[in-house]
């Protein structure tokens, strides 16, 4: 069976408003009626009664109308604050209404008009000042914890007209922040004291951030309290994007010294593919054109070619497991400390050129010299977390080739390294 939907109108979303409003129109006109009458207490009831079907009008209505509304069309709309110049001034020009309805002096009502305009030009300017408005910024490839990183954050002023003056930038996360905030990029406000028409201007900021992970930006809050200060208005710039932060990299001298196995594979005095010179000799039949040294050739008057070094390309199995059944803040500044340890290990194989392979819960990431792997393999230790599980758990797990780091203490094939970071 088709049901058919009936049309908003017969639902009562705008019927009732609507009789309410012609109700209230047609009590106001009775309300008037009596009045020319001289039924005082007739009109006075009948303007009560219109006023009331007026006001229960407006409270029917106006939910409908605000579920018609966007959420960014709603936060486009600019927020007004009072500043405690403007609450003077605002006190002011009350002192003066009474004053000249009291007195009548023309002087008084001169002055009031004069500061009701500034008060309205004051409104006007500063909503086109913050008409038009665009930001963009820009934060370095890599950003790592603990390290103050270098942003930079661009306003663009699209007006063609209208130069926008004594603007204050400040940035939203999603998420609440917390007590202690892990960065000062959206506590800090970014002040732009002038933009000319169809420009820009660039500011630099050095901001801090404490912890890894991922920083998503929901847009800027943008406000401004020119020309008088009466007013603070503020509106909202959206904007969808996050800042990720890779872990900080642990000081690897002491592994090394404890762990000799964890420098990779070193290069062998042979000769072969790789990538240092081992030597330059005179040209053999079979040897490639692109190994042709031209500048020894045109020195030597012969043909010269280059060696290089052998190197071991084994593959390293480089594992971390997140498995923390305790999940006391010792122990997860010890996690963190594990994370640090894995990004430092894999950022020193990637500098050397050795390939490995990184694994860590279902994630599989293959870093083989190219940028893509790298950034793959540090974008997933940003993103971990610690997963509580009972130790058995983890016990009863095979063991894995290669070097394994994980909390306490595992049993690892021969010749595989099994670092313990709670011991770090």
């Amino acid at each position: 069976m088709i049901r058919r939907l009936k049309p908003k109108w017969a639902r009562g979303e705008i019927v009732w408003p609507l009789i309410l409003l012609v109700s209230a129109a047609m009590l106001a006109a009775l309300s008037a009626l009596a009045r020319w009458f001289d039924q005082g207490h007739g009109a006075a009831f009948l303007a009560l009664a219109s006023l009331i079907f007026a006001s229960l009008a407006a409270m029917t209505l106006a939910p409908y109308v605000l579920s018609r509304y966007r959420k960014d069309l709603r936060e486009r709309i600019p927020t007004l604050s009072i500043t405690h110049r403007g609450a003077f001034f605002l006190l002011l020009v009350t002192v003066l209404g009474f004053s000249s309805m009291n007195s009548g002096n023309n002087l008084l009502v001169l002055l009031l008009s004069l500061l009701l305009a500034a008060l309205l030009v004051s409104g006007l300017l500063s909503a086109l000042v913050l008409h038009g408005l665009k930001v963009s910024i820009s934060v370095p490839e890599t950003i790592r914890a603990q390290d103050t990183a270098t942003c930079f954050v661009t306003l663009h002023n699209l007006k063609r007209w209208i130069p926008s003056f004594a603007l204050k930038l400040r940035g939203r996360q999603k998420r609440e922040q917390d007590p202690e905030p892990a960065t000062d990029f959206f506590t800090r406000e970014k002040v732009f004291p002038y933009i000319g028409i169809r420009s820009d201007l660039k500011l630099t900021l050095k901001c801090l951030f404490r912890r890894r992970g991922s920083y998503p930006v929901d847009g800027f809050e943008i406000g401004t309290r020119f020309p008088f200060g009466l007013f603070h208005r503020k509106r909202m710039l959206r904007t969808q994007g996050s800042i990720l932060v890779y872990p900080a990299l642990m000081n690897l001298r002491t592994l090394f010294f404890i762990y000799p196995e964890l420098h990779g594979a070193e290069a062998l005095n042979l000769r072969g593919h790789g990538d240092s010179l081992y030597g330059i000799r005179r040209y053999q039949s079979g040897d490639s054109a692109r190994l042709v040294d031209w500048k020894s050739t045109a020195r030597l008057d012969q043909l010269m070619v280059r060696d290089f070094v052998a190197e071991n390309q084994n593959l390293i199995d480089l594992t971390f497991r997140p498995d923390l059944n305790d999940l006391s803040p010792r122990s997860l500044e010890q996690f963190e400390k594990g994370v640090s340890c894995v990004a430092a290990l894999g950022d020193h194989y990637w500098r050397m050129g050795q390939k490995f392979r990184f694994t860590c819960e279902e994630t599989l990431v293959l870093v083989d010299g190219r940028r893509n792997g790298y950034e793959r393999f540090m974008e997933c230790l940003a993103l971990v977390q610690p997963v509580s599980r009972h130790p058995e758990t983890l016990q009863n797990e095979p063991a894995r080739n290669g070097i394994e780091v994980a909390a306490g203490h595992r049993w690892v094939p021969p010749g595989s390294v099994a670092i313990d970071y709670l011991r770090i």
